[in-house]
């Protein structure tokens, strides 16, 4: 059950993505939805801090939990339109390339060290 609730922010952000980046473009003011994201992404995350967990044998999911899920799914959905958009403002033309290449370097990095660093923590504890 958890690995199907997992992809929940993946699945919302493969569909929100599209229609938030036209969203963005029309609107403008990208630092106001980073922002957003960023305010949205802190709620969903003090949310499941600080909810209670049902015990390992309860027949019956929670699915309170699919609540911080949804909404880092539209923070994550809204960050990766404005701030991936936002590239080719603050850098010189001919290195959007080489821009885009070392944003996707540093976010893989993240992504790739970070659950080393949970399970090394989970196992320090």
């Amino acid at each position: 059950m958890a690995g199907q609730l997992a992809v929940v922010p993946y699945f919302m952000s493969m569909g929100l993505s599209p229609f938030l980046g036209f969203l963005i473009d029309r609107v403008g003011r990208r630092p106001l939805f980073i922002m957003t994201s960023s305010i949205i992404s802190l709620i969903c995350c003090i949310y499941t801090a600080f909810m209670k967990s049902l015990p390992v044998d309860s027949p019956n999911p929670d699915y309170f939990v699919l609540i911080p899920l949804i909404g880092m799914g539209l923070s994550y959905s809204i960050y990766a339109s404005a701030l991936w958009g936002s590239i080719p403002y603050v850098v010189q033309p001919r290195t959007i390339g080489s821009a885009f290449g070392v944003t996707t370097a540093l976010q893989n990095a993240g992504l790739t060290l970070s659950p080393f660093i949970i399970g090394f923590e989970l196992d320090a504890s």
